[in-house]
């Protein structure tokens, strides 16, 4: 809540037709990543059982999986909004500004959905393998090593769509670092 809220923030100095955009684009972010969202729930009993039976092999594979869906639903998802993004912006609002601000947010922010995915497979997974402090550990990374410094610095250089780069960038290396570290603990453990 720190971090998103001085994002919030940030983005207020950019005027209301990027806090409608900010606001508008998050909904459509929420939506767009529902299906990642389900197979995060589905992995947490899958990969805790097979964790508890030593099924390491299992664990593994069910993550593996759970990359490449998260991986290939965010660059469907990247496609699919570059064609539709007027069409859904004009759902939230017909005012050019604001129009053109949701327009630069839903052209910018499904670049991070991918591994925006990624990350939350690794924390669902690492919970599930009773690691909630190393889960807990790549929310920090992501939200105060790479999240806020990384929006601030793209809003100061470009403005609202530095700051929405910023995050997109933030997500891509959030997730990066999230799998290293899943990588690491599922990795350990099946050879512990």
């Amino acid at each position: 809540p720190v971090a998103m809220g001085a994002a919030t923030r940030l983005i207020a100095q950019f005027g209301p037709a990027a806090v409608a955009a900010w606001g508008a684009g998050e909904r459509v972010t929420a939506f767009a990543l529902i299906p990642v969202m389900a197979v995060c729930s589905a992995l947490v009993p899958l990969v805790g059982q097979n964790w508890g039976a030593q099924e390491y092999d299992r664990v593994n594979e069910a993550r593996r999986y759970g990359y490449l869906f998260s991986v290939g639903w965010g660059a469907l998802v990247l496609g699919g909004m570059w064609l539709v993004a007027e069409s859904v912006a004009t759902v939230f609002s017909t005012e050019p500004g604001v129009l053109q601000e949701i327009m630069r947010y839903l052209w910018i922010m499904p670049f991070g959905y991918a591994l925006y995915g990624v990350l939350n497979v690794s924390e669902e997974t690492l919970n599930a393998v009773g690691r909630p402090m190393v889960a807990a550990l790549q929310t920090l990374i992501h939200m105060f090593v790479f999240y806020a410094p990384l929006a601030l610095i793209g809003a100061y250089l470009l403005g609202f769509a530095g700051l929405l780069w910023g995050v997109t960038v933030a997500n891509v290396l959030g997730g990066a670092v999230a799998y290293g570290l899943s990588q690491s603990v599922c990795l350990r453990g099946a050879r512990s």
